[in-house]
């Protein structure tokens, strides 16, 4: 990956300035329906050290953010979780969370999990969060909504721009129909805002389709980190084979300092339904996350790509209909 130039604070006063970890995700949470009421809870989290969120969230009703995701299909952006009315989102406040990501699977068009990211602003922290939806015409995809996290030039250019089908990341990402995984996104043909993001210091980037079917597009997901607040230490990107047997490692990227090299395992490592997060994933059609994933009682290959310890991992699958089509898996 290239090694981007470090990125400027934008001078503002921000209450976090003792985080010491720069970590552009701070928590994430996975939320299904219980069997028992419909309502969706959470079945699985990740929290670091956002203790508070952590007990407030045991035993918790539907969160008002996983209610709006649920009702819509679509992704939310909540920039602002002070507007926020929840006792358990005052507890994320307070341990220094200040906007979030609810991202929805579906299943035959139906919402079936919420995937629940939050995110902190600390200075030095670099990020993007977009949702890119389709106009009227269903001819060009659009910002519903965009976070920028200490980006200047490139929050501007960013809402001026619309990507017909097949142009630029999100384009792509529509006409493939598949996830994408972009590293030094600074440099890459593929991402035509790469001048602004490298002056940024962005330089990995993630898309998540999400389709009701292959001729409706709901939205993409765009995930933009940089390696000096790197949303995941690895990103790999999982495609089923030709004969159905085995999901393969089809795209990893690594941030700086993990001593992996992404070329030595691209196309090599490869997985069964159920064997690790992204087999798990692939064959229940469902989020999976691993919040003590150093310690999984399952070998798991991922811990031979980076030398680094992984401690979290979570696999989003890519779903058109009611087929898997890819998994996308993030490791921290």
């Amino acid at each position: 990956m290239n090694t981007a130039p470090k990125p400027v604070s934008n001078g503002k006063a921000d209450p976090m300035d003792d985080l010491s970890d720069h970590s552009l995700l701070r928590s994430v949470e996975v939320w299904k329906a219980c069997a028992e009421s419909q309502q969706f809870e959470c079945v699985s989290g990740h929290y670091k050290d956002c203790l508070a969120l952590s007990e407030s969230t045991k035993g918790s009703a539907e969160e008002p953010m996983i209610s709006e995701v649920r009702t819509s299909g679509l992704p939310r952006v909540f920039t602002d979780l002070s507007t926020v009315t929840s006792p358990r989102i005052e507890h994320a406040i307070a341990d220094g969370v200040t906007s979030a990501l609810g991202v929805p699977t579906l299943i035959g068009g139906e919402v079936s999990a919420v995937t629940l990211m939050y995110f902190s602003e600390a200075p030095g922290i670099v990020g993007a969060i977009e949702s890119w939806v389709p106009d009227r015409r269903r001819r060009e995809l659009t910002l519903g909504a965009g976070h920028y996290i200490n980006l200047g030039l490139f929050e501007k250019t960013s809402r001026c721009i619309k990507w017909p089908f097949g142009a630029g990341l999100p384009g792509l990402t529509w006409r493939t129909s598949m996830p994408q995984l972009v590293a030094g996104i600074g440099r890459s043909p593929s991402f035509i805002r790469g001048s602004d993001a490298y002056d940024a210091g962005l330089d990995v980037g993630v898309s998540l389709p999400i389709f009701t079917d292959l001729e409706n597009v709901r939205a993409i997901v765009l995930l933009l980190s940089s390696t000096h607040s790197p949303l995941a230490k690895v990103f790999g990107l999982w495609i089923p084979e030709s004969d159905g047997h085995n999901l393969c490692l089809e795209r990893l990227c690594v941030s700086e300092g993990t001593e992996a090299h992404a070329e030595d395992w691209v196309g090599k490592l490869k997985c069964q339904a159920f064997e690790g997060i992204a087999g798990k994933a692939w064959a229940s059609r469902t989020p999976v996350l691993e919040a003590d994933f150093a310690n999984t009682p399952t070998p798991e290959a991922m811990h031979r790509v980076c030398k680094e310890p992984l401690n979290w991992a979570l696999a989003i699958p890519s779903i058109v209909g009611n087929h898997v089509h890819a998994v996308c898996t993030l490791y921290g």
